[in-house]
């Protein structure tokens, strides 16, 4: 895991798009295979990132839960 502040230069090069995205204090997450999450999904994917947290990513990606896996960080 690799963490890029989405006004430098760096994520600009990494994911152009990102020059006419406004985000509104959102987590980006760009994967490995050029998936792009955004929101409620990208903190999911940093859970499932993290081994220790694995099980609560794939738990939190209940659609009935996912709301939760932002507002518990």
């Amino acid at each position: 895991m690799r963490f890029v502040a989405f006004q430098s230069e760096e994520a600009t090069a990494i994911l152009p798009a990102l020059a006419d995205y406004q985000p509104d204090r959102q987590l980006i997450v760009l994967s490995d295979d050029g998936r792009l999450y955004l929101g409620d999904g990208a903190w999911i994917m940093c859970f499932y990132a993290l081994a220790d947290y694995r099980e609560w990513a794939q738990r939190l990606s209940n659609t009935r839960l996912a709301p939760a896996g932002q507002a518990s960080v």
